[in-house]
């Protein structure tokens, strides 16, 4: 089953993520930020700055795995 997950960017835009895409989630200085890295087929990466805590999405993240279990 294919899972994304939606956040907000620290500028204000909706983002939907596929979560097979997802290569780490890091926690900012800032208590409620993190930057999460994506990677594609193609080799090319990127890094987006979402609201919400490193733990929160990878919870998020592990229980969508599991198949909301």
């Amino acid at each position: 089953m294919t899972h994304f997950i939606a956040l907000r960017t620290t500028g204000g835009h909706e983002l939907l993520l596929h979560i097979a895409h997802i290569v780490s989630v890091v926690q900012d200085l800032d208590d409620d930020l993190c930057s999460i890295w994506t990677s594609v087929t193609d080799g090319q990466s990127e890094c987006y700055h979402v609201h919400g805590t490193a733990s929160g999405i990878l919870e998020l993240i592990n229980l969508l795995q599991r198949g909301g279990k």
